[in-house]
C-alpha cells in the first residue's frame, strides 16, 4: 500500500509541477522580451539626445580643456594626484554639485 500511495503522490506533484514550470517559462520570457523592447524603444529615443550631448561638448571644446588638464598633471605631480585619487574626488565633487543642482530644480522636493 505504501508503494501505491509513494507512486501517486510523486506522479500527482510531477502532474502539478510541470504545467508550473511551463507557466513561469512562458511569464520570464513574456519579460524577458519585454525588457528588450523597452531597452530598444529607449535606446531609439535616446541616441539622438546623447548624440546632441556629445556635439555640444565637442563644439565647446571640454575633450580640448581635458586633455590640457590631463597633461598639467605629469611628473610626481602626476604620480600624487593618481595616488591621492585626485581625478574621481574631482569627478565626484562636480557629480554631487549636479546632482544638488538637479534635486532643487524638482518642486516636490526642492
Amino acid at each position: 500500500m505504501g508503494a501505491i500511495l509513494t507512486s501517486f503522490f510523486s506522479y500527482l506533484v510531477k502532474w502539478i509541477v510541470y504545467p508550473a514550470k511551463y507557466i513561469a517559462g512562458i511569464f520570464a520570457g513574456s519579460f524577458d522580451a519585454l525588457g528588450y523592447y523597452a531597452n530598444l524603444i529607449l535606446a531609439k529615443l535616446l541616441n539622438p539626445l546623447f548624440d546632441l550631448v556629445s556635439a555640444a561638448l565637442d563644439a565647446a571644446g571640454i575633450p580640448a580643456m581635458a586633455t590640457a588638464f590631463n597633461s598639467a598633471f605629469q611628473g610626481p605631480l602626476g604620480y600624487f594626484a593618481g595616488y591621492l585619487l585626485l581625478p574621481q574626488g574631482i569627478a565626484a565633487i562636480i557629480t554631487a554639485y549636479f546632482i544638488r543642482f538637479a534635486i532643487r530644480r524638482l518642486p516636490f522636493l526642492g
